[in-house]
């Protein structure tokens, strides 16, 4: 666009494996899709998945965790037993609508449909 100016503004990610991922914005710290079980197999419908790499820390290892962003939990290479049990201890998980499996995804009265912005509730944000 003819006369602005763009900045880039760099931000840290700490990759832990597979696609679980920490980094902080805005005074949040987020983690995306937990993954922390060792190594094995996962039976899935219609077959297996196989994890062969362990995480590169352990949750405990991580520090305050403030939004758990979450791709989606139909199978354990996104969301597996560790990363599930992780949840109850975030004060919010952000994901999609058919994540039925997951607790505490945020409010249940938000509006269904597209919005380009959201409002991180208080209980977020606190230190």
């Amino acid at each position: 666009m003819a006369g602005t100016s763009a900045t880039t503004e760099q931000i840290p990610v700490r990759a832990l494996g597979g696609p679980t991922a920490l980094f902080e914005y805005g005074g949040l710290r987020f983690l995306t899709d937990p993954t922390f079980d060792p190594p094995r197999e996962y039976r899935v419908p219609g077959g297996r998945l196989t994890k062969v790499a362990p995480s590169r820390a352990a949750p405990d290892d991580l520090g305050r965790i403030d939004v758990v962003l979450l791709s989606h939990d139909e199978h354990p290479d996104n969301l597996d037993d560790a990363g599930r049990a992780l949840l109850a201890d975030v004060p919010l998980t952000l994901t999609t609508l058919g994540a039925g499996g997951v607790s505490g995804t945020g409010p249940r009265d938000w509006p269904t449909g597209s919005r380009s912005s959201w409002t991180v509730p208080a209980a977020a944000r606190s230190p």
